[in-house]
């Protein structure tokens, strides 16, 4: 034996030393069994462990070029050892061996994909003893977003809503939780374990050694650093974490866990509508006052919040989940449409074809479904998507001081018709009833309307509630551009107050609407 150990190798090292390496290697990969022999205990285990530590630093095995494979495997089992208890803060010391480890192998390659997996996953499983501490001391962690109020041609104000305030508390509550010592701890270990993932995952993809495996571990731990970042940060984690996953999904011969499935499915929104001249008509009514807008799914429907370009007119549209089937939608997705685009597509559908909506999480595209209620027709298209940057306005519950309801069509007529002799319109309420007149270059006109109950037409109904007189000028050219909505709902309802915006609602199916908000002519604009 002694004559053996006399007699250096390539890499430097003499039999003997050759001959510990294999037991060393052999011990660690008997020890990463999934079923280890019951002879091994827990406490054997990690004393097998740490022999073999000893071994390769006293060998410099991790530096020897003739052991390339065998330190990967190495360095890896004995890390998924030392934090073989998920929610434990793990075998410490053989835990920082391995990040040691790892960082000198990149210090020879900064491009090895290898290490930079080991180091993510290394810092991945520190944090689950913190994670879990989170999840036992509060349940869950959550986050929201809030709206900001806007002004109205910079003379009519909104504030928050109840929903705008609900969401903005819930922020606060997010926020404060990021700010605790639990937080901080987590957000350190898991900022190194998302930074060392990504560099991987672009190392591995470059050199054609991408797997599945790395991907879904780089969206675990996007996911989890969402769950405890502070608001206006964590939407770009989880939405890293869905373009890792897609990706996993497709790769050939690897399937995801039935978590991270179904964490990916949960983040797509399906909404059906059974005729597509619902939709149709929306945006036929809405075009031609507003190009570009988002679309804002959540659980409870899809709605939409635009100012056009003067900011002399708002729409705001709610189309509850009820008005669907089915509907899902598990995550806030904003989807950013040029109606002209989007009316182009829905050309391509007959009225009474079913029309589904589907995106994913942070998509690039919307996709519209079409398929005919009598043959086996199927359309399909996709939409791309805009990234649109548009402020959300409170809208406030308000008090008005008029409140008709008549029928849209009766509504519409009127407008067009004074439209042809000026461009504005006074509307005045009182307990005669309601007063539309208008003057211009040609004469004047006027048409007044009186409540009236009809028990045999009760569609053609016009019902007026006062509290006290009000007067307004507002322009026709809008209010004809309002009428456009009149194919969707047989009655209009008109709200008014002085120097407040008017509105004017059509209600839709179940308690889904399409409302317009004006702002009225002041001074010299009337």
């Amino acid at each position: 034996m002694s004559g053996r150990n006399d007699q250096p190798q390539q890499d430097g090292l003499n039999p003997l030393q050759e001959y510990q390496i294999e037991i060393a290697i052999g011990n660690v990969l008997r020890i990463s069994e999934t079923s280890p022999p019951e002879s091994l205990s827990w406490e054997n285990r990690v004393l097998v462990a740490r022999t073999a530590i000893a071994t390769f630093e006293r060998t410099g095995f991790i530096q020897l070029p003739n052991y390339t494979t065998e330190r990967t495997f190495v360095i890896g089992a004995l890390q998924r050892l030392a934090h073989h208890e998920p929610d434990s803060a793990g075998v410490l010391d053989i835990s920082d061996w391995c990040m040691q480890q790892w960082l000198l192998l990149l210090q020879g390659n900064g491009n090895d994909s290898d290490a930079l997996r080991g180091l993510g996953q290394n810092w991945l499983a520190r944090s689950q003893n913190v994670l879990s501490r989170i999840h036992r001391n509060e349940g869950s962690s959550s986050s929201g977003s809030s709206g900001r109020p806007q002004s109205m041609n910079d003379r009519v104000s909104y504030t928050s809503s109840q929903d705008a305030r609900e969401a903005e508390r819930a922020v606060i509550e997010a926020d404060a939780r990021a700010h605790t010592a639990d937080y901080v701890e987590a957000r350190g270990m898991l900022i190194p374990a998302v930074d060392y993932f990504s560099r991987a995952v672009d190392a591995a993809d470059e050199n054609g050694r991408l797997s599945g495996e790395l991907l879904s571990e780089a969206a675990e731990a996007n996911m989890s650093l969402g769950n405890v970042s502070y608001s206006h940060q964590n939407e770009q984690y989880f939405h890293r974490a869905i373009r890792y996953l897609r990706r996993a999904a497709q790769t050939p011969d690897f399937r995801l866990s039935p978590y991270l499935q179904s964490y990916l499915d949960d983040y797509v929104l399906e909404a059906r509508l059974e005729r597509a001249a619902d939709l149709k008509k929306v945006v036929d009514a809405i075009k031609d006052l507003v190009q570009d807008c988002n679309f804002d799914c959540n659980d409870s429907g899809v709605a939409l919040q635009a100012m056009d370009n003067s900011h002399v007119a708002l729409v705001s549209m709610m189309l509850k989940a009820e008005m669907f089937s089915p509907y899902r939608c598990d995550r806030n997705i904003a989807l950013g449409i040029n109606l002209n685009s989007l009316t182009k597509v829905l050309r391509a559908a007959q009225n009474d074809d079913i029309l589904t909506l589907k995106a994913e999480d942070a998509p690039d595209v919307v996709n519209l479904v079409f398929e005919s209620s009598e043959t086996d027709r199927l359309s399909e298209y996709d939409i791309k998507l805009m990234d649109i940057d548009q402020e959300h306005l409170g809208i406030p519950d308000t008090e008005y001081a008029a409140t008709i309801e008549m029928p849209s069509a009766e509504f519409a007529r009127i407008c067009r018709d004074l439209l042809a002799m000026s461009e504005s319109v006074s509307i005045e309420a009182n307990k005669d009833g309601v007063r539309f007149a208008c003057q211009g270059d040609i004469g004047n006109g006027s048409v007044t309307v009186r409540q009236h109950n009809n028990m045999d037409k009760p569609e053609q109904n016009v019902s007026i509630h006062l509290s006290e007189p009000v007067s307004l000028t507002f322009s026709l050219k809008y209010l004809v551009n309002f009428c456009k909505a009149s194919g969707l709902s047989s009655r209009i309802k008109l709200c008014l107050s002085q120097e407040v915006p008017l509105l004017v609602e059509y209600t839709l199916s179940g308690s889904s609407y399409l409302r317009f908000y004006l702002a009225p002519k002041i001074g010299d604009d009337e």
